[in-house]
């Protein structure tokens, strides 16, 4: 599975595509299939840490 990754806020190199393991999927879980998906202006503004107060973040490592 591909993922939009943002390893820390006010990155100058901004975010990045990397190839993750498929999640796992319990017996009470959907499954979707998603063909296409953007990063749009919110995204940066999280990237940047303007939301940080309002919408915490917390950064993972796959």
């Amino acid at each position: 599975m591909k993922a939009f990754i943002i390893d820390k806020y006010k990155s100058k190199d901004g975010g990045r595509i990397k190839q993750i393991p498929d999640p796992r999927q319990r017996a009470d879980d959907v499954l979707i299939e998603v063909h296409a998906a953007r990063v749009n202006l919110l995204d940066s503004k999280i990237r940047s840490g303007e939301f940080k107060l309002i919408l915490p973040y917390k950064h993972r490592l796959f």
